[in-house]
């Protein structure tokens, strides 16, 4: 399970990666205003990124889908902002509606994220990533999540491994297997390979899938990786956020912004255990000083506490309630 019937809030990592971009977003947006942009997502049932997104840049044309009816007629009860539109499709029609998506909206700007948290083939998943990849223009934004977590390498272990290596060892089998369903995006040289470093793997292939997409009309385009992270909650989930921009004319990184990765390697691990609201508060009374704080928590874990300030201000926040 990749925990996706939760709310956010009981899933705090899945919380602090979207917080995370929906600033990313919202800074860009600063960048030339918020007019002219539509943002497109499967979004689930309760739109909850949608409301993220609104609420930090002010986007005002969104769009929402999945290919279940019935999730789409919740999305369409559920509605929170009335500029939303909705679509009944899978994601494999996403790229071939993005052109009337966008001309809809009478927007100029995209942003899209192909939230895939299900167990479907990732490789059929990058294949739908690289599909819209080709249709986006200099200044979109892609953002993708796969699961990473322990069905996916369960089934590469039991039922994915090639014929012929049932005798070889462990991490030989499971980097085969990887090999074979990613492929072409796998790396045909990773020869060893356990359950930890899967959601690196993924990334790579990501990385891997974004210069295939380069085989279009305009060409001459690149997809710049902004934001890569890995979490877990129910289950490990690896994301990736990418803008496209011309290669002779790159777009600046908002100033701001201070987790651009150096390459595709360079994966933010997100740690977000649940504290309580007394040991939150003592936290958040020291956020400036996270010695201080972990000496006075000194029965909390204090890579939980570290984790806790690094991330402060994308934490989940009950004041809201409160008032």
């Amino acid at each position: 399970m990749s925990g996706a019937g939760l709310p956010y809030r009981l899933r705090p990592a899945k919380y602090v990666d979207r917080e995370l971009f929906a600033d990313l977003v919202a800074q860009i947006v600063a960048q030339d205003g918020r007019n002219g942009w539509v943002y497109a997502s499967m979004a689930g049932e309760h739109l909850v990124d949608i409301q993220a997104i609104y609420r930090r840049s002010g986007i005002q044309a969104f769009y929402a889908f999945d290919g279940e009816e019935r999730v789409v007629k919740r999305q369409e009860f559920n509605r929170p902002l009335p500029n939303i539109r909705f679509g009944h499709h899978k994601s494999t029609e996403l790229a071939d509606r993005l052109d009337a998506i966008v001309g809809d909206a009478g927007a100029e700007r995209l942003i899209v994220w192909l939230d895939f948290t299900g167990t479907g083939k990732r490789k059929d998943q990058l294949d739908d990533l690289v599909a819209v990849l080709r249709k986006l223009a200099p200044g979109d934004i892609c953002r993708i999540t796969l699961d990473a977590g322990h069905y996916f390498f369960k089934d590469l272990r039991d039922n994915l491994v090639p014929e012929g290596m049932e005798d070889e060892p462990a991490h030989r089998k499971l980097a085969a297997a990887f090999r074979e369903a990613l492929a072409p995006y796998s790396n045909a040289k990773t020869n060893e390979l356990d359950k930890a470093k899967i959601p690196n793997e993924l990334i790579e292939c990501i990385g891997r899938a974004c210069p295939m997409a380069n085989v279009r009309i305009d060409g001459n385009v690149r997809f710049v990786p902004l934001l890569l992270t890995k979490y877990g909650d129910e289950s490990t989930m690896v994301t990736a956020t990418l803008r496209c921009e011309r290669e002779d004319a790159p777009l600046k990184i908002p100033i701001s912004w201070e987790w651009t990765p150096d390459n595709w390697s360079d994966v933010l691990s997100i740690k977000a255990d649940l504290l309580s609201p007394r040991e939150r508060a003592a936290a958040d009374a020291r956020i400036d000083n996270p010695d201080d704080v972990c000496n006075e928590l000194s029965f909390v874990d204090e890579d939980a506490i570290r984790a806790y300030v690094r991330f402060h201000r994308y934490q989940p926040n009950f004041q809201n309630v409160a008032e």
